[in-house]
């Protein structure tokens, strides 16, 4: 678990922009539905796919924001593939775990921790240019992220749109959680994480978006 934090690290030191960019998702949400557009979802996912290297943050934004919008999106995501996922890759077990992580990717090629988890699967395997290609995704990701706040209030707070970006921006940051209170808005849910560094103790609040898309709920009877 320590490796795979190592690895956390290393993808979120990278490419880190403090200056803060208003997301407007209806606009986001338009764009990536028109096939003409260069923000045109399908051909987003192909391009972030293929050659994550070269995909500029304006596009990352689109990629990451309109999957909300996707049919394969989960506001909770308990599949089978997920749960046996988890129980492999807690056992090492490298060989049955990728398969099951390939294809959550191929469902959700944007979920940050499942690409976190598979780097570490593939540089177990000795799989370096699998390793590569998913770490430039997940870089692509984090800079999208970090762009869009700077986690300091409500108003300046990081906008995600998975429960476990929160602990992955926690980790990178170099610090721990030690309460969150959660407000629940029209279409998403503010977290306020009380945080402590761990090298020098300090205490302070961060701010999380949890942008949901409501259709998408799970509808109990």
């Amino acid at each position: 678990m320590q490796k795979l934090l190592l690895v956390i690290l290393i993808l979120i030191s990278t490419g880190i922009i403090k200056a803060q960019d208003k997301i407007d998702l209806q606009k986001v949400k338009s764009a990536a539905q028109d096939s003409v557009s260069e923000f045109y979802f399908p051909k987003l996912v192909k391009e972030f796919s293929v050659a994550p290297e070269y995909f500029p943050l304006t596009k990352g934004k689109y990629l990451y924001y309109r999957y909300i919008y996707s049919p394969t999106y989960k506001v909770y995501d308990f599949s089978k593939n997920r749960s046996e996922f988890d129980k492999f890759f807690d056992r090492r077990n490298w060989k049955k775990s990728i398969p099951l992580g390939e294809k959550i990717l191929l469902d959700n090629p944007i979920d940050v921790g499942m690409l976190n988890r598979m780097v570490y699967c593939y540089n177990q395997t000795n799989e370096l240019d699998k390793a590569a290609l998913l770490k430039g995704r997940a870089d692509v990701l984090y800079r999208v992220i970090l762009s869009s706040g700077e986690g300091e209030s409500e108003e300046s707070c990081y906008k995600i749109i998975n429960i476990g970006e929160e602990y992955i921006i926690m980790a990178g940051k170099g610090i721990k959680g030690i309460s969150r209170i959660s407000k629940r808005k029209e279409n998403s849910v503010m977290d306020i994480w009380m945080t402590k560094d761990s090298k020098s103790n300090q205490e302070k609040r961060l701010y999380f978006e949890l942008l949901q898309n409501m259709d998408a709920m799970p509808k109990f009877k």
